[in-house]
């Protein structure tokens, strides 16, 4: 396991890199400055590496098409690889790194970035079991999952105060999975009524879900718990409700 920070990553440095470093099985990469997806194609290329966290800076030097096609292909023929991290800013390689034939779990730190199609492209992986998405608009990944994922993890979320509950409610009601471990509640967020009517939402869209099977709700109020506990409940494929 090697956590290491480069100040600019050439292709140079990553092959150098990647020659020291052929048995390595975990890595945690930041890269600080500047990167090509030249180098993070060097990075794939490591035979045994089984978790990859990867972190850029926003200066990725603008790709051309021969690099995304060297990239694609050194992603496509790694068959270890099994868990893959992206910070926000190494989001946009997902177009990418989506042809991985081998990545169980996904891992996306997105700042509210995240898109509709962003996680089409991360459910087109056919390995994929997993996805955890920290930092982000969950009603994109509610909406988006409709090919069958075991779990799906959401973490400090970033609710909007504006959104439309009916869709809250319908998305919950269709996303295509059998854990879901989500917060109802965004980060410091206080206003416990617009809480306990997302998470009422919520609960009604998972109550007519039929592919749930194991739900934790975090940040839920206290006083709403055996309410929403009893609305998922009468969803009989759902096996355990947690907050």
């Amino acid at each position: 396991k090697l956590t290491i920070a480069f100040i600019d990553f050439s292709i140079n440095d990553a092959k150098s890199f990647v020659q020291s470093v052929q048995s390595l099985e975990m890595l945690r990469l930041l890269v600080v400055t500047a990167t090509s997806l030249s180098a993070l194609a060097e990075v794939f290329s490591l035979k045994k590496l089984k978790k990859l966290t990867l972190f850029t800076s926003d200066n990725f030097v603008q790709p051309i098409q021969d690099e995304v096609s060297l990239l694609r292909s050194k992603v496509k023929d790694n068959n270890t690889l099994k868990e893959l991290e992206l910070g926000s800013n190494a989001v946009s390689i997902l177009e990418c790194v989506s042809v991985s034939r081998s990545i169980e779990k996904l891992t996306l730190y997105s700042y509210g970035g995240l898109k509709k199609e962003d996680v089409a492209q991360c459910v087109s992986m056919p390995q994929l079991v997993t996805l955890h998405v920290k930092d982000s608009h969950p009603l994109p990944l509610l909406e988006a999952i409709r090919r069958p994922l075991k779990e799906l993890i959401v973490t400090h979320p970033f609710w909007s105060k504006e959104l439309d509950m009916s869709r809250l409610t319908s998305a919950c009601s269709q996303v295509n999975i059998e854990t879901l471990q989500m917060e109802v509640r965004s980060f410091s967020e206080k206003d416990e009524m617009i809480i306990t009517q997302r998470a009422t939402a919520v609960a009604k869209g998972l109550s007519q879900n039929n592919h749930l099977k194991r739900v934790t709700l975090e940040g839920v109020p206290e006083s709403i718990q055996v309410q929403i506990t009893q609305a998922l409940h009468t969803n009989h494929s759902i096996l355990s409700v947690d907050f």
